[in-house]
């Protein structure tokens, strides 16, 4: 599925402090930083982070817009009413991380370690999840529109009030999926992911 990319011209290398201290958080680029709990109040855009550690949660209701995570830590952090548009998170860590009320679109999660990350309450628009290990990951009562799941690892993922109609998961993994039939009604699937449906539905095949 074809997503907009992020829109960076160009970067200055700086840190988050002079962010602050300028009040400059366009077209930058921050290396090998830890992101304390320090109060941001504008909004990100045209910026690159490169090997960030996320230490504490955000304050609400940022906007992330044309940025770019490349190996950042996200584990455990909670964001909500986030919104991230034409993002990229390439070989993050996203354990445990915790999106509530948050909206995305166009963005793309790539090779990322996700294991029990959790989506509550949010627009996901134009998403492509990419070799991610999304183990125990959560969706719940998300409204989804064009997502696809290429060769993700989703043993044990939760689906709850969450509509995937039409969704490929054919080359993913889907061992163990906790949802409901509402939930996964329309989706896509390969030949062999069908006894994992059937034993969700209860059903027993009679050789």
């Amino acid at each position: 599925m074809k997503i907009i990319k992020p829109k960076i011209s160009y970067t200055d290398s700086t840190t988050f402090e002079s962010m602050l201290e300028d009040n400059d958080f366009y077209n930058k680029e921050i290396n090998n930083n830890l992101l304390k709990p320090l109060m941001f109040e504008d909004n990100f855009d045209s910026c690159i982070f490169n090997k960030i550690s996320f230490i504490d949660s955000l304050n609400n209701s940022l906007m992330f817009s044309d940025c770019i995570f490349n190996n950042c830590d996200f584990s455990n952090i909670e964001f909500e009413q986030f919104k991230f548009i034409r993002c990229e998170f390439n070989s993050c860590k996203l354990q445990g991380t915790n999106f509530s009320e948050c909206m995305f679109k166009d963005v793309l999660i790539s090779n990322c370690m996700a294991k029990y990350l959790i989506f509550t309450n949010c627009n996901l628009a134009n998403i492509n999840f990419i070799k991610n290990n999304l183990c125990n990951s959560s969706y719940y009562n998300c409204k989804l529109n064009k997502l696809d799941f290429d060769e993700c690892d989703l043993t044990r993922c939760e689906f709850y009030e969450t509509l995937f109609a039409g969704i490929n998961f054919s080359t993913s993994v889907i061992d163990g999926l906790l949802t409901d039939l509402k939930c996964i009604k329309g989706i896509k699937i390969n030949i062999n992911q069908s006894a994992d449906l059937i034993k969700l539905l209860d059903i027993e095949v009679v050789y």
